[in-house]
């Protein structure tokens, strides 16, 4: 019979370097959940694909040292239940993650803000709701129209009273047109409704104008559209 090996851990012991191993795991997960964000924020696509490249790498590793470095203790039947989960898990959702970052990039990017015309461009606020700005968009891309990012600056003579970002959801289909609402934050003003001026860029200063005139200026920043198939 072959004798035990007296640094092996006796039957029913805790192996050693169990905690270092947990430390491990959840080290090991909190940097591939990391290089996931960076991954969904990075402008470079290669440099994308390579962190989310080693995020997934990361628990596969993670899984393959510990099946090596415990087999003698940890039964696999055991250990490939309790930790493939986890595994596949991170690895689902970091697919799922990355995938929607490519998607929303894609979209972003698939149609020039040059190619979508606004016209009939007001800003109004009545009572207590927050202002909400309006108009006409004509789509001129050969991609179908599902959103639009827009800043907008309010001034008040020379002071500018607000600026900000509103989100506008649509469908309008190429060379088609229709209409969008978005809603803003509204300054401290009485019940209004006046009209907004496409500035591209969007006004560093603020304009030279009467004391006390209200203008409004806006810039779309952003678009998003779906391909269309045939």
């Amino acid at each position: 019979m072959r004798p035990r090996d007296p640094a092996a851990p006796a039957s029913g012991e805790a192996p050693q370097g169990t905690g270092r191993l947990i430390l491990l795991w959840y080290a090991g997960l909190s940097v591939a959940a990391l290089l996931t964000h960076w991954a969904m924020g990075a402008e470079s696509a290669v440099f994308s694909a390579g962190l989310a490249a080693a995020a997934i790498a990361i628990p596969l590793l993670l899984l393959g040292h510990t099946m090596r470095s415990y087999s003698a203790v940890l039964n696999s039947h055991v250990l490939v239940p309790a930790i493939g989960p986890i595994v596949i898990a991170v690895l689902i959702v970091e697919y799922i993650e990355y995938n929607k970052h490519l998607e929303d990039a894609q979209s972003a990017e698939l149609i020039p803000a040059e190619l979508v015309v606004l016209s009939d461009v007001k800003w109004s606020a009545a009572g207590e709701a927050g202002g909400r700005l309006s108009g006409h968009v004509v789509n001129r891309s050969p991609h179908e129209l599902v959103g639009l990012s827009i800043e907008m600056v309010l001034y008040g003579g020379s002071e500018e009273l607000s600026r900000t970002r509103a989100q506008a959801e649509i469908d309008v289909d190429p060379g088609q047109e229709g209409d969008f609402t978005a809603a803003t934050s509204r300054p401290h003003l009485a019940d209004v409704s006046l009209p907004c001026t496409r500035a591209d860029p969007l006004l560093p200063a603020p304009p030279k104008n009467a004391a006390g005139q209200l203008q409004c200026f806006f810039q779309v920043t952003a678009t998003r559209g779906r391909e269309v198939f045939f």
